[in-house]
């Protein structure tokens, strides 16, 4: 016991900055691999990649994965995902999945199948983001503003008169922008 506490004592410096080298490094290979939650209620489009770890072409696909998801993710909003085989077996049971790795661009959210259409391009970045943009161009999946105007279902605003504009109970600029 006592060699202990002197190794520990005469070495502590040494040690402290050995750990600390190995958290910077851990943090550094482990940078952009935050695992993206996904909701069963979330509907936001998604392009989705079902890889497994043990694949041969997953791992060659991986880096220009995490260079399109770090690009894309969130952009004209449509999410970029990527699932693991054994992370979440009902998902790729769902899809359909029966080969590695699988991309599909799901417009109603990664929980729904309507409208889901499988990646069939380059797998490359120019490939997946010729994918990507095709989709983002397709407004469909974007909600519309002026559809009802929900918060002003009891008319506090006035109608809208024939020029678009509101009425005079609308608030004015100033009210608007009060700090």
């Amino acid at each position: 016991m006592n060699d202990i506490c002197k190794f520990i004592k005469k070495y502590s410096c040494r040690i402290i900055i050995f750990l600390c080298i190995i958290i910077i490094l851990m943090s550094v290979f482990n940078k952009g691999q935050e695992h993206f939650q996904i909701s069963e209620n979330d509907t936001t489009p998604v392009v989705v990649m079902f890889h497994a770890n043990w694949c041969g072409h997953c791992k060659e696909l991986m880096p220009e994965w995490m260079k399109f998801e770090k690009a894309y993710h969130g952009k004209k909003g449509i999410n970029v995902v990527k699932i693991e085989s054994d992370e979440d077996k009902s998902l790729v049971k769902l899809h359909g999945v029966n080969g590695y790795p699988t991309i599909k661009y799901c417009p109603r959210g990664v929980y729904n199948t309507d409208g889901t259409v499988d990646f069939n391009g380059s797998r490359n970045l120019p490939g997946l983001a010729d994918f990507y943009n095709k989709y983002a161009k397709n407004e469909e999946h974007f909600t519309s503003v002026h559809e009802d105007d929900e918060d002003d279902e009891d008319g506090e605003y006035g109608e809208d008169n024939e020029d678009g504009e509101y009425g005079e109970d609308a608030p004015g600029v100033d009210e608007l922008f009060t700090l």
